[in-house]
């Protein structure tokens, strides 16, 4: 399919891209920051906070009123920032997911972002790319086009080179078969697609499974909040508060009570670590896939390319008795794909050189083991595939028994065979049967070796002792899937199972559950092992790459598509993206999911712990009828140290080093177990009865300003201290934590912010807290660290 017309040149592209803008049906949000702004004004802690706000304003407190605000803006800005790098980098994700075209610029083919298409670009179109504009086909082999998108019918539709509706394609349709050569005639909202503001390429951001555990116990805390505050109004008014005070006290408690960094916490970290999958060549397209990610216990994995390095050398070239060399390559030639991306057909082309003349007629790859063919205007009918789907267009000969026992061979070494056949016919192309015919002469086999990549074995190892068990997924034979396993270590190399042995639902359970090589498989048959998984209670990641993979990546937990060979159709219904192809990106990508959802249990168990202080000193107070230690200006103070210590802190946790050798995290487990909330409120309890009889003893041997000053920073270091013991399960002089900068630096800053504010005459009178002492400080660091450096006891004895 080399051009006789040209593409455009890079400068004609920019001047067309910088005319038309960008390909794409999501014209840009002037106002996100402004609907990002309105979305963060309405959390529940922030409104109860403005609430708060303007009883101080209505009160006449103008200091407290304007040290609030001060907090509540930098709060809001915190929020407002995480808000936003999570958008960013869920709007890059969007990016990679819309479809890539393979365009004529500069005179060579380079593939380009769906966006970057511009009017006038020669585009080369094939099977599985999603078309990413209006074009117009200059030629066109076989090409079929799904338009149910535009037109609502099932059926593809054949697409012919010329004039007429026919030679016409429609931006967002799918390449079923076939491929062609078009010129883009219309972009982005100017496409028919983008007339009717039909999107295609949306980012799927749904609630993931923790997100909506968290939220319902936010819900459900955030009632308990509002119920409270109406008790402790009604009680405050019955000992004698007036409405102001007596609401105020309310708000304050109904504040404490709400984790609502919870939510925000967990989106945070999903995103992010998108982001650090995306540095190890993972890309994921739906933010739930990295919690899963880490939960998976099936890793089934294409052979080629995922495992093997997918450099397919034509290690062997075996002619059939009576066929010379040459003539073999030469058929083998005829029948590749005029320009072709297979690798094998690639290498026979540059072994054979291009054939003469033209073809007539194609016969697409089917079958199983799946087969191909062409015919050339001299007559003659190539065809190549697996063995024994070419043998059955071929004509019995002593040869069959020959080839059968060289393929064995040679699929036993590890090497991927082809059988060649060729033959005339007669007539002309378009009297010829769909179907394609028999009566050709087996001319030989090519065989061709793709090394391991290096590491596979490592990788696989690794999935062991995870728990993770690794099948492996090919369409080519038997021996050779049972040579590659053993050279890749998987446990059970021996017994491979094939396709057509899972159409048999008596044996497909049981080969699903006890079989972890598969051979001879079709597309559909993938479908049916994700299924037979699920049923069994297993959670799957599925690699596909193909438009027939679709449906198996879909049904997949994980369904992962291959960046570098995969189609945009299998890219769309992926969740993940594997850049390279490559099976060690993908563990690795395991491991990451794992590190992430264990970094999202520690923030949480965090998170829950602090409150449980905040909320229980505001009942303590009122019940011990004492002076109140926290206000609201000093709940929205400690706001400002939870929510960067689970941004920054926890989401930047050093892993552990153990998380690939425990078994993958039960799905079905809730957000937080029993045994997790328990330990979470119990030392939340501990620091609470420590802080508590710290104030009520400071009340009697110091002013209430100085015990409240005491108190409160005694709290700060018990916070600072219980972020510091969830880092890691791993006892202190084990643990790397030690050397976990952003820890550091947030404690520093927050500690240097709190004495900052002590200095202040207008702060420190507002807040009612003086500069502490020498004394004072060592006190309330001992007060904080021994309440809970207790914690790391039980570390000693448990099992990492």
């Amino acid at each position: 399919m080399t051009p006789t017309l040209t593409g455009l040149s890079s400068d004609e592209a920019l001047r067309l891209w910088s005319l038309h803008g960008p390909n794409d049906l999501h014209p840009p949000r002037k106002a996100a920051w402004l609907s990002r702004l309105l979305r963060v004004l309405g959390e529940p802690t922030l409104l109860a906070l403005l609430a708060v706000l303007t009883l101080y304003i209505f009160m006449g407190s103008r200091g407290e009123a304007v040290l609030l605000g001060l907090f509540v803006a930098l709060v809001l800005g915190i929020t407002y920032v995480e808000e936003s790098r999570t958008e960013q980098t869920v709007e890059a994700l969007g990016r990679f997911a819309s479809p890539r075209a393979v365009a004529h610029r500069d005179g060579a083919w380079i593939r380009i972002a769906g966006n970057e298409v511009v009017p006038g670009d020669l585009l080369r179109l094939a099977e599985g790319d999603r078309i990413p504009a209006d074009v117009l086909l200059l030629e066109a082999h076989d090409l079929k086009v799904d338009e149910s998108l535009l037109s609502g019918e099932s059926a593809a539709v054949f697409k012919h080179e010329g004039a007429g509706e026919d030679a016409y394609a429609w931006a967002g349709c799918r390449v079923i078969a076939g491929q062609g050569m078009a010129r883009v005639t219309a972009t982005g909202l100017r496409t028919k697609v983008g007339l009717l503001s039909v999107s295609l390429t949306q980012i799927h951001s749904d609630a993931t499974p923790f997100q909506e555990a968290a939220e319902g116990l936010v819900r459900w805390l955030g009632w308990l909040g509002a119920a409270s505050c109406v008790v402790v109004v009604l009680l405050c008014r019955w000992g004698g508060q007036a409405w102001a005070p007596a609401l105020l006290m309310g708000l304050t408690l109904a504040i404490t009570l709400v984790p609502e960094e919870l939510p925000v916490i967990l989106t945070v970290f999903m995103a992010m670590g998108s982001r650090r999958l995306a540095l190890h060549k993972v890309l994921v397209q739906r933010l739930p896939a990295v919690e899963t990610l880490g939960a998976i216990s099936i890793l089934a994995v294409d052979k080629t390319g995922t495992l093997t390095a997918n450099q397919m050398r034509l290690d062997q070239v075996l002619a059939a008795p009576g066929t010379e060399t040459p003539a073999l390559l030469a058929a083998g030639a005829r029948a590749c794909e005029p320009e072709p991306f297979d690798p094998m057909e690639r290498e026979i082309l540059a072994r054979a050189g291009e054939p003469k003349g033209r073809i007539t007629k194609e016969y697409e790859l089917h079958g199983l083991p799946p087969r191909m063919g062409h015919v050339w205007d001299c007559g003659l009918l190539s065809v190549k595939g697996g063995l024994e789907g070419v043998l059955e267009h071929c004509v019995e000969e002593p040869s069959w028994a020959w080839a059968r026992a060289e393929a064995g061979r040679l699929a036993a070494q590890g090497l991927r065979v082809l059988g060649v056949a060729e033959g005339p016919l007669a007539g002309a192309a378009d009297s010829l049967p769909e179907a394609l015919p028999k009566g050709l002469r087996l001319l030989g086999l090519l065989a061709f070796h793709d090394p391991l990549r290096a590491g596979v074995p490592q990788a696989v190892a690794a999935c062991r002792r995870a728990g993770i068990r690794v099948v492996m997924l090919t369409g080519d034979a038997p021996e050779t899937a049972r040579a590659i396993a053993a050279e890749a270590g998987f446990e059970r190399p021996g017994a491979v199972a094939l396709g057509r042995d899972l159409e048999d639902p008596g044996r497909a359970e049981a080969l699903a559950r006890d079989c972890d090589l598969f051979a001879r498989l079709a597309p559909q048959h993938k479908q049916t092992l994700v299924k037979l998984w699920s049923q069994q209670g297993q959670v799957v990641a599925m690699t596909g790459d193909g438009v027939n993979d679709a449906p198996a990546l879909a049904q997949a937990h994980v369904g992962v598509a291959m960046g570098e060979r995969g189609t945009d159709v299998a890219r769309e219904a992926a969740s993940v993206v594997l850049v390279d192809d490559s099976f060690i990106s993908l563990v690795e990508g395991v491991r990451l999911g794992r590190e992430t959802t264990a970094n999202i249990l520690r923030a949480a168990v965090f998170v829950l712990a602090v409150h449980v202080p905040i909320v229980g000193l505001v009942l303590a107070c009122l019940l011990l009828k004492v002076p109140p230690l926290v206000s609201a200006a000093q709940v929205a103070f400690l706001e400002l140290f939870i929510g960067p210590a689970c941004g920054i802190v926890f989401e930047r946790a050093q892993p552990r080093q153990d998380v690939m050798a425990q078994p993958p995290r039960d799905p079905r487990a809730p957000f937080l177990g029993a045994r997790k909330i328990l330990a979470s409120v119990g030392q939340g309890a501990v620091l609470l009865g420590v802080i508590v009889t710290a104030y009520v003893w400071a009340l009697g041997v110091m002013p209430q300003p100085q015990a409240r000053s005491l108190a409160f920073t005694a709290l700060m270091v018990g916070d600072l201290a219980l972020c510091w013991t969830l880092l890691d399960p791993a006892p202190f002089w084990k643990s790397e934590r030690w050397l976990n900068r952003w820890y550091w630096a947030v404690s520093a800053g927050v500690m240097a912010l709190l004495e900052l504010l002590r200095h202040l005459s207008f702060t420190a009178g507002v807040l009612e807290m003086p500069p502490l002492n020498l004394k004072g400080w060592g006190l309330a660091l001992l007060l904080g660290w021994g309440a809970t450096l207790w914690f790391e006891v039980p570390k000693i004895w448990r099992k990492n």
